[in-house]
């Protein structure tokens, strides 16, 4: 049977704050949605929405989530973001604030898409940080938003790299402006990046490459080896259970995909036990 991929999570930050003038972010996210679930990679993402955003649950949403992309829409001020206060009204975020929160996340955070008005200086200070960073340059049209953002993701799903989606998705706006007017979007991509972002090695593809191989490789072992191992990438031994060989070689396989743990199990499976290793053809990574 084939197993399930862990997508990598996109997490878009709706911001449409009462006293701010009207946005179309419901339809933006309907047509981000769409683009990723009509794409051929669809399986590799998993879009998340959070709307009304407040700095709590900002943080409260990048914790839980880990995402690998945050695509913020709303309103944008020349000192930052507007998002919810904690009285329900608009509130500026520090542009300092916002790049520092990034550079935390910089781990696990490859690209930040900033979807509002001129948003090129806070793109800037986060493009210091992390990998790939979209603002803007000017005022936006609504439609102009909607229709890069779809264009962006459709590129994303069908496989193209983040340089490659945005260069799509600037095209996507000359065919919807007759005037043939520039770009209001750029891209900040730090020169040492990895280009592709959608076919790049991530847990998902080690885990359709070497869960079945992994799963043999475990039950070569003994079952204190197997008990070794989990505790090696700090999954304890009461967290698998007892059983026979293939119970817990299942359980720690399982363990491990939960955990986001599957990469460096069999990293340290290939260390520690090299022959089973190379007899299931399982690579370090």
């Amino acid at each position: 049977m084939k197993t399930t991929a862990l997508p990598r999570v996109i997490l878009l930050l709706q911001a449409d704050v009462e006293q701010q003038p009207q946005l179309r972010l419901g339809e933006e996210a309907r047509k981000i949605r769409d683009a990723i679930e009509g794409s051929k990679h669809r399986s590799r993402f998993r879009l998340e929405t959070r709307i009304a955003v407040r700095r709590r649950d900002i943080l409260n949403a990048v914790l839980d989530l880990q995402p690998a992309m945050v695509h913020f829409c709303g309103h944008a001020s020349p000192s930052g973001l507007i998002i919810e206060g904690e009285s329900g009204t608009a509130e500026a975020a520090s542009a300092r604030a916002v790049a520092d929160f990034f550079q935390i996340f910089r781990d696990r955070i490859r690209c930040v898409v900033l979807n509002a008005c001129s948003t090129a200086l806070q793109a800037e200070m986060i493009s210091e940080h992390i990998d790939f960073v979209i603002g803007t340059q000017s005022p936006l049209e609504d439609q102009l938003a909607l229709t890069y953002a779809e264009a962006f993701y459709q590129a994303l799903g069908s496989g193209s790299g983040l340089r490659a989606a945005h260069r799509i998705a600037c095209n996507a706006l000359l065919w919807a402006t007759p005037d043939d007017q520039n770009s209001p979007y750029r891209l900040w991509a730090r020169e040492d990046a990895i280009e592709d972002f959608s076919t790049e090695p991530c847990l998902a593809d080690i885990y359709e490459q070497d869960a079945g191989n992994l799963l043999l490789a475990l039950r070569d072992l003994e079952i204190e080896d197997i008990y070794l191992l989990g505790s090696l990438v700090g999954i304890r031994r009461a967290e698998l259970g007892s059983g026979n060989i293939l119970a817990l070689a299942v359980n720690i396989k399982e363990r491990a995909v939960i955990e986001g743990k599957l990469p460096l199990l069999v990293q340290m499976l290939c260390q520690q036990y090299p022959q089973v290793a190379g007899r299931r053809r399982l690579r370090p990574g």
